[in-house]
């Protein structure tokens, strides 16, 4: 499908008003560099049985002027609906009113998972040590996100904490690992993991 041409783009708005979740989540991973679909998206904010959807969507297209509406569901008492927030301003790459900061102690590990990989994509440096405590974590997950929050970052002072995670048990981890170390161009690790 070209998805550049305008008669394709058209065509394929008009599913938009379709409110089954399978036939818009397609969409939604058809359509990310399309710059008309996010005003269309934005109204279903306001739809309840829509919200995760639109959420989830409008993060993967980047769409900063939907971030207003979406920091409100980082305090939801649903932790998916929390985790579903951050991950999505973490893509958008801006949390309005700055960002907050106490949300690294959420009692919920997915939603610190996604706070911390979503302060990565932020830039938020100030979280580096946080971020770097992630690394020691028992949960695979967790290492794994603060492997790709790090790389995010962009900052050379956190490779030697990465370092030793290319010899973890966890392939994901090892994977996060190797693809944030690449990000920092870390010349020695990349004669590691390539032999």
């Amino acid at each position: 499908v070209l998805f550049h041409a305008p008669v394709s783009v058209a065509g394929i708005l008009r599913f938009l008003d379709d409110h089954d979740n399978d036939v818009l989540g397609v969409l939604a991973a058809g359509l990310l560099r399309v710059s008309e679909v996010a005003p269309r998206i934005r109204p279903l904010l306001a739809d309840v049985g829509m919200r995760d959807l639109a959420v989830t969507t409008l993060g993967l297209l980047r769409d900063g002027e939907s971030s207003a509406e979406i920091v409100k569901d980082t305090s939801a008492p649903d932790p998916r609906a929390r985790a579903r927030a951050y991950e999505a301003l973490g893509r958008i790459g801006r949390f309005p009113g700055g960002f907050p900061i106490d949300a690294i102690r959420d009692p919920d590990p997915d939603v610190r998972r996604a706070v911390f990989v979503a302060a990565g994509r932020c830039g938020e440096v100030s979280l580096q040590n946080s971020i770097s405590q992630l690394l020691a974590d028992s949960d695979p997950r967790m290492r794994r996100a603060g492997a790709e929050a790090l790389g995010a970052l962009g900052q050379d002072t956190a490779i030697p904490n990465l370092m030793p995670l290319l010899a973890d048990t966890d392939a994901g981890v090892r994977y996060e690992t190797a693809r944030a170390l690449g990000r920092l161009r870390h010349r020695p690790a990349v004669s590691t993991i390539v032999g």
